[in-house]
């Protein structure tokens, strides 16, 4: 909602492409890498409006129903917060992966343990990510 609404947070999001990668893992993120990589003002309604019409009639509706429902936040720190939980999804995504290269038959002792080390340290890197999203003011 924040990326449709809020001119700072799109603003932020848009100097920040690079962390949309991160969609790429999460299950379900066509709609939101697709409001995210699209060019309009939030700050100017028509411009709002042109790029929803642009979508497919149910992307449309979503978006207009999105947009018209309460939220709990509506601040560039709520998006913020909300842009580190997805990029944790991705992370959590990542690990569950090479976790099931762990049950393909056959594997290799040598292969176990490259697997299980990378799992280590997507972990790793999944608890600096906890401590990024309580760190944001």
């Amino acid at each position: 909602k924040l990326a449709l609404t809020h001119a700072e947070t799109r603003e932020w999001l848009t100097r920040e492409k690079s962390l949309m990668a991160i969609l790429q893992s999460v299950p379900d993120s066509k709609l939101l890498s697709t409001v995210w990589g699209a060019d309009f003002s939030a700050a100017s309604p028509g411009s709002v409006n042109a790029f929803l019409s642009s979508l497919s009639p149910r992307e449309e509706a979503c978006l207009h129903e999105l947009m018209m429902a309460r939220s709990p936040g509506s601040s560039l720190v709520d998006a913020q917060r909300c842009v580190k939980r997805l990029e944790i999804a991705a992370f959590s995504e990542r690990i569950k992966s090479e976790q099931s290269q762990l049950a393909v038959h056959g594997i290799t002792s040598e292969n176990i343990y490259k697997i299980t080390n990378r799992i280590c340290e997507l972990k790793k890197e999944l608890l600096d990510l906890k401590r990024q999203l309580t760190d944001i003011a």
